[in-house]
């Protein structure tokens, strides 16, 4: 086991007093700057989710709207094949009674 060597004298005193003083300040400063970086990366983090948030909603939005024309469609060509269906059954009945 190693021993300190015996100080020549009694004198002790910290000599870094200061600098910990401005460590600690260096620190807080740290601490402070690595908040605000952890803030701004929450931030942008959640305005990516909302980002993301929106295009879904604007994908699901444009997917109904092109469904529903589509069921519009659909409506309007059964509505023109029944017409049509009932047009060429008048006109078989009225050959057939001629």
């Amino acid at each position: 086991m190693l021993s300190t060597p015996p100080s020549l004298c009694d004198f002790e005193q910290w000599n870094d007093i200061k600098n910990k003083e401005l460590d600690k300040q260096l620190l807080q400063g740290l601490k402070q700057w690595d908040g605000v970086k952890r803030l701004e990366k929450r931030h942008k983090e959640e305005a990516l989710k909302e980002h993301k948030k929106e295009e879904e909603r604007r994908h699901v939005a444009a997917y109904r709207e092109e469904r529903e024309k589509t069921v519009e469609h659909v409506h309007r060509a059964k509505a023109v094949m029944e017409e049509n269906l009932d047009t060429q059954r008048k006109e078989k009945s009225s050959r057939c009674t001629q």
